[in-house]
């Protein structure tokens, strides 16, 4: 089998004669064309969503299976492409309805804004916890919207998921989503119960109102996980890629424990969730930008002459330039094996799925989101694999 680790060993000895080593990008986004078809470079689209979560005593199985797939979500993102480019990811957390929060805001608190740090995310999502509590969809929409920055160019797409079990209309909504609206924002709601129970709890007039989808799921059902022959080589993959970051500065080194903490957090979810994450981890929408030297250099976010030494690891502070700069790109070259391996298999894994997925599949909550975001996502000018 040509693995990872081939492929890194034959990049390395390519490198060292001094050739060129290069890998195909993976997921590659067909260039955009003007009306005289020509290539022109269009800006970064961002992706923004924010998920409300209901985290009132009965929603111990919504929290569960958002701990369980967020990976899904993410990992819809990276077979996304718009105007000849990948979209950039932001995500924001917020829950709403437990009594342990403050009642003068109205029982709702932002757990995590904007961010394009997955690790920071799902740091915070499991760390949420249920309890009772009076459940406000308007004002939790109104949170969302005052404290979140939704600048948004032409190439944008903006997003709130709202998930709950208990009536939309137990406080007034109707001007929060109008807010959304002239914003530019799209409110999805997501009822945990029957589907007549949600439209007369007025959960569809909500999504209607917001220009967004309605829907509802099953909070109890366990996530499935179909067992596949690549599951394996996916999951050593995802820790061995680990290796090739370089934590820089304080930050780096508290971001480095996390990601290990969060590959931990995903195996104790679900075997799927692990998986996912492996995936995510080897594709575009994995930002480590900000504490990780290989990619802040390699997307000339920083300098290699800049970093202090005291930032490097220990073992690293006593090269050159020149060898520090071997050393970002023998792991470049590695990581980027490891993630064209991974996508490999992870096409592999899907096909796999879709032969043996089976028809009385339950509807998660990451069901219901992929399934949203890829319908309105779409409506916005995004293509999906």
């Amino acid at each position: 089998m040509f693995t990872a680790l081939t492929r890194s060993l034959v990049c390395s000895f390519t490198l060292v004669a001094g050739l060129a080593c290069s890998l195909p990008a993976a997921h590659a986004c067909p260039p955009a064309i003007d009306p005289q078809g020509t290539s022109v470079t269009q800006p970064q689209p961002v992706v923004r969503i924010a998920l409300l979560l209901d985290t009132s005593n009965s929603m111990d199985g919504l929290i569960g299976q958002a701990k369980a797939q967020l990976w899904n979500i993410v990992n819809r993102f990276n077979q996304s492409c718009k105007a000849g480019q990948k979209p950039r990811l932001q995500i924001a957390l917020y829950q709403y309805g437990n009594d342990k929060l403050d009642a003068d805001g109205k029982w709702i608190q932002q757990v995590c804004g904007f961010t394009s740090d997955l690790d920071v995310l799902s740091e915070k999502l499991f760390g949420l916890q249920t309890n009772g509590g009076t459940e406000l969809c308007g004002p939790a929409i109104g949170a969302a919207l005052r404290d979140l920055a939704w600048n948004k160019s032409e190439a944008d797409a903006s997003f709130i998921f709202i998930a709950g079990n208990e009536p939309f209309d137990q406080a007034a909504y109707s001007e929060e989503i109008a807010d959304a609206v002239r914003k530019g924002v799209r409110i999805n709601t997501i009822f945990c119960g029957t589907y007549q129970e949600g439209v007369h709890g007025k959960w569809l007039d909500g999504a209607t109102l917001g220009r967004g989808k309605y829907n509802v799921i099953d909070q109890s059902a366990e996530v499935r996980h179909i067992e596949t022959p690549y599951d394996n080589e996916i999951s050593s993959l995802g820790s061995e890629v680990n290796t090739t970051y370089l934590a820089f500065g304080q930050k780096g080194k508290d971001s480095q424990v996390r990601q290990e903490r969060m590959d931990t957090a995903a195996r104790s979810a679900a075997p799927a969730a692990a998986l996912e994450r492996s995936v995510s981890k080897n594709s575009a929408v994995y930002d480590a930008s900000d504490w990780d030297l290989v990619q802040a250099v390699t997307d000339k976010k920083v300098k290699l002459e800049d970093v202090k030494k005291a930032d490097l690891p220990a073992d690293l502070q006593g090269l050159s330039l020149a060898e520090l700069q071997e050393k970002i790109t023998q792991l470049q070259t590695r990581r980027s094996a490891i993630n064209l391996r991974v996508q490999e298999l992870t096409k592999q894994r899907e096909a796999f799925i879709a032969k043996q997925q089976p028809n009385d599949k339950a509807n998660t909550l990451g069901d219901a989101l992929v399934k949203m975001i890829t319908q309105q996502a779409t409506e916005e000018g995004f293509t999906f694999e």
